[in-house]
């Protein structure tokens, strides 16, 4: 009975404990939800209070400040009336133009790599700025169709055109330009090089059917290669290889032509589905072979690997089909590609990935020779010429572009009212001082202008004459080290005779 007696008073405090927490719930319920109310009251307060003390902080700021100005004011001290300027000051590195600053700067992350691209692009860009049409020449009855400067003599070139005549031509001596007659229509010259191994040779490729080394010294000239079959077959393009002693040379059915430079083929296989317009040696190495086709395609060849279509390093593709394909001449990672419409790519070693495309109207004709984008020698700058199109850019010239590889800017163009036609050829010498350019039957040749370099020089004559120049300190110097030698002379000249007086006195006694 006792059992049963504290059995069920458990279960009557547990039904009340259970009864007390339901009552006390939702008081706990209430109080959970009033505490973060508190503390935002708390963070209101405190921010209140802050700005409180802000603001007596900036009101007695502002009392001690009218205070101060009374007592200035008493004593005879005046507002002023234009407050101080803080000028600032900028290194001299950084408002330079000189390279090593810039080289400086950019080394220290001060200055960006795009600012030194610009900076070491500005002399050149300024220096083609000031280029005006220098010569023309006219030698042809039909196109002009290829150019190609010499090697070693930056003033000589050598001009092919769609009649087969071929031109040497000295910019600087009139009475040593040479000429080859061609053999008229349907001995189109379509590619033109010097022979490295002779300079006074030049190698073809024609669309008589040959390729042939001619000879401007009037010796016999040499035929490489020859398709017999000159209606269906005919070569577009050549290139030469100096270290390996090779030559190659594409036909219009997309068969390659390698060979040893007296004649002897090393291979002639079909390698593109079109004619090859362009073929050309990597001038970093000597191995690698770069040929363009109309079958849209730009491939790279490995000559020492060469087996069949197969065996390319890279194909890159185009929308439209290529007209040439050229390395750049500095350290040839890049390859400049002009394709037949509005596109020039650039594609940069060592996996030939593009890595920039520009809209240009270059755009192909049936009467004209087909327009090639080249390299600047002496920095990576595009050299093409304009064929504005009239439903894009009708207004536009017909001018030379020079465009920035990196940004697509046209940095400079070139243009005259004497030239008004489409220049469709264009490449500079060696040097950079000359751009030759193919207008038609006309021959464009592009220099800086002398005539204000010497009006300049001859202003800076005339004001050295009329004003009395006096020398620098360096020269003041020169004069005294002279005066000074020839006074020594004289010095040592009496000494020497006051010597020989006293030993004749000496034997005479």
């Amino acid at each position: 009975m006792a059992q049963r007696r504290t059995r069920s008073s458990e279960k009557s405090c547990v039904s009340s404990s259970t009864e007390d927490l339901k009552s006390i719930s939702p008081r706990l319920e209430t109080i959970q939800k009033s505490e973060p109310n508190i503390s935002s009251d708390k963070q209101n307060i405190s921010a209140e209070t802050k700005e409180i003390s802000h603001v007596t902080a900036s009101e007695s700021w502002k009392k001690d400040a009218d205070e101060f100005q009374k007592v200035l004011s008493e004593s005879g001290f005046g507002a002023r009336e234009n407050p101080p300027q803080i000028k600032t000051f900028r290194p001299r590195a950084e408002r330079s133009f000189n390279l090593l600053h810039f080289f400086q700067q950019n080394y220290f992350g001060l200055k960006s790599r795009m600012e030194l691209h610009k900076s070491v692009q500005c002399p050149v860009v300024s220096s083609l700025s000031e280029m005006t049409l220098y010569k023309t020449l006219s030698p042809f009855d039909r196109r002009v169709t290829a150019l190609e400067w010499h090697p070693v003599n930056p003033n000589i070139l050598a001009v092919g055109s769609k009649g087969g005549d071929i031109i040497l031509w000295n910019v600087n001596h009139k009475k040593h330009d040479k000429f080859i007659q061609g053999g008229g229509a349907g001995g189109s010259c379509q590619a033109l090089k010097f022979w490295p191994w002779d300079s006074s040779h030049v190698v073809t490729a024609s669309v008589d059917g040959t390729v042939t080394l001619y000879d401007f010294e009037g010796r016999s000239n040499q035929i490489l290669a020859d398709t017999m079959n000159s209606q269906d077959l005919w070569y577009c393009s050549v290139a030469v290889n100096t270290p390996l002693d090779l030559v190659a040379a594409g036909d219009n059915t997309g068969f390659l032509r390698l060979m040893h430079k007296t004649g002897e083929i090393v291979f002639n296989l079909q390698l593109h589905k079109g004619k090859i317009t362009h073929t050309e040696f990597s001038p970093r190495e000597d191995w690698l072979l770069c040929t363009a086709s109309l079958d849209h395609t730009v491939q790279l060849w490995d000559v020492r690997m060469i087996k069949d279509r197969s065996s390319s390093l890279a194909i890159l593709k185009h929308e439209k089909a290529v007209n040439s394909a050229y390395f750049s001449s500095i350290d040839g990672c890049r390859l400049l590609t002009t394709d037949q419409y509005q596109e020039l790519r650039v594609y940069k070693s060592p996996n030939w990935l593009l890595d920039k495309t520009f809209f240009h109207p270059h755009r192909i004709f049936q009467h004209i020779t087909p327009i090639k984008a080249t390299w600047h020698p002496l920095y990576d700058l595009i050299v093409v010429g304009r064929y504005p199109d009239p439903y894009l850019c009708a207004t536009d010239p017909r001018s030379i572009d020079i465009m920035d590889v990196v940004t697509g800017e046209i940095v400079c163009q070139l243009q005259d009212s004497e030239a008004p036609g489409i220049i469709c050829l264009n490449k500079f010498n060696r040097l950079g001082d000359y751009l030759a350019s193919g207008m038609g039957v006309n021959i464009l040749l592009w220099n800086r202008n002398f005539e204000e370099a010497a009006k300049l020089q001859e202003e800076l004559m005339t004001k050295g004459k009329s004003q009395s120049l006096t020398p620098g300190v360096g020269a003041q110097r020169n004069l005294e080290r002279k005066l000074h030698k020839s006074q020594k002379g004289k010095m040592t000249l009496k000494t020497k005779k006051l010597k020989v007086k006293d030993k004749t006195a000496i034997n005479k006694r």
